[in-house]
């Protein structure tokens, strides 16, 4: 806060660049590239260095500040960029088509995509453009298709799925199970459920590699890609039809504040940034903000409003949430759901296919859950009552307050109409609207 302040009296010290990439760095190691590509551009008000400009165009990439990723790849390709350069070249390419991407561009993103892929020279690189073949059939350089074969083939064999060893007989149908849900619907507890009756899975939040994205860049987040692009190369096959699948979806206001609350790390670092201060009621007015703002600018542009990445990285996983039913489950894959028998139970069985709705899991949906997986019915971990309430939690939802026409419109977007009846829809419309 004292920064702030001084920062803008103009009476702040500016650092050296060694300090600005060490402070950035270590704003980059908590997730919050924001107050990391401050501090670089900090470091580069003293000194246009290649390092800063080089690391800003990371962070602005796992900040989603494409455009700003883009400028500084290209200031950095000004200087000597050494062995570098292959690498600048591919954020360069790699950010312009996202930014195409995030633009509805798409034949541009995917010119833009296929020019990176000639400067794909590492696993990262490699399993970021295999990744973005799953939305765009890219006709890939040959070179690039030899290194980004020689990582896929490297990786399956420590990352394989076990829906491929079901698939080729190695796993018995009957043994395994694909969990396909959205974070924070109750995928945790079904988890844990399967591995207690020994049942092996495969978890997977999205079968879009866009979708549901890491605040954080690690190492694992290239098991992840090897994951999720052999999944959905499984999918693909006709035997696919006979593996057990279940579903899940959740009201999304409840989904969003919960969402936000399970990275509470990084919620901080906003909300005080923000506010001031770390309050329930700060908490409060940032969630119904960031929703208000979501929907007046139809999930777009949000960096505009609010000028940072923490508060773009909620947004844009609340925007994939609500078009996970209608653009993935029902589009993609090619599931769908009996509507009305969904309104009527909480959930939906049909063949290999059971899906739920988290808040109208009763006791007889878990029956049948249990049925469906083939074991012995026990309580699933959901319908139990909560023998200990977060109160702070419970008081930053009872501070969200929204109009009423906001509300609909979020309803309207997820398809409420299919999970829920008018009744329920009403009642949970008057629970979050100051109507």
């Amino acid at each position: 806060m004292k920064d702030k302040v001084l920062a803008g009296l103009g009476l702040l010290k500016k650092v050296s660049p060694r300090v600005a990439l060490a402070k950035a760095r270590e704003c980059a190691e908590r997730g919050d590239y924001r107050g990391a590509i401050s501090y670089l551009d900090e470091g580069l008000e003293r000194h246009n260095n290649f390092s800063l400009l080089f690391e800003k165009a990371i962070y602005c990439g796992a900040a989603q500040k494409y455009d700003e990723g883009v400028s500084a790849a290209e200031s950095a390709l000004k200087h000597d960029c050494g062995e570098y350069t292959n690498s600048v070249l591919f954020l360069k390419h790699y950010y312009s088509g996202y930014s195409a991407f995030l633009k509805k561009k798409h034949e541009a993103a995917k010119e833009q995509f296929a020019i990176a892929g000639d400067y794909a020279d590492n696993p990262s690189n490699c399993a970021a453009l295999a990744i973005q073949s799953l939305n765009y059939d890219i006709k890939f350089k040959p070179e690039f298709h030899k290194k980004c074969e020689e990582f896929l083939g490297t990786s399956k064999a420590f990352f394989s799925s076990n829906c491929r060893l079901c698939l080729d007989g190695t796993i018995p149908f009957d043994k395994y199970v694909f969990i396909y849900t959205p974070p924070k619907t109750g995928s945790t507890s079904l988890v844990s459920l399967l591995e207690k009756n020994n049942l092996l899975f495969d978890k997977i939040h999205s079968l879009n590699g866009t979708s549901f994205v890491s605040n954080k860049r690690t190492a694992s987040s290239l098991a992840f890609n090897s994951l999720l692009i052999d999944i959905n190369d499984c999918i693909k096959k006709d035997d696919f039809k006979k593996i057990r699948v279940v579903s899940s979806i959740r009201e999304p206001i409840s989904w969003f504040i919960s969402f936000v609350y399970h990275h509470i790390g990084i919620l901080r670092v906003e909300v005080e940034y923000l506010y001031g201060a770390f309050t329930e009621e700060n908490c409060s007015l940032y969630l119904n903000v960031m929703l208000e703002r979501g929907i007046a600018n139809n999930f777009s542009n949000i960096i505009d409003g609010f000028g940072n990445s923490i508060t773009e990285y909620f947004m844009s996983n609340l925007a994939a949430y609500l078009k996970w039913y209608s653009g993935e489950y029902r589009n993609k894959v090619g599931y769908n759901i009996d509507a009305e028998a969904l309104k009527r139970q909480g959930f939906y069985r049909y063949g290999t296919i059971f899906f739920y709705v988290l808040e109208k899991m009763s006791q007889q949906g878990a029956m049948e859950l249990c049925n469906f997986l083939g074991i012995d019915c026990m309580e699933y971990p959901n319908v139990r009552p909560r023998p200990v309430k977060n109160e702070f939690y419970e008081s930053v939802k009872a501070g969200v307050r929204l109009d009423l026409d906001v509300v609909l419109s979020i309803y309207s977007i997820f398809s409420c109409d299919k999970f829920y009846t008018q009744s329920e829809m009403n009642a949970l419309a008057q629970r979050w609207s100051d109507a």
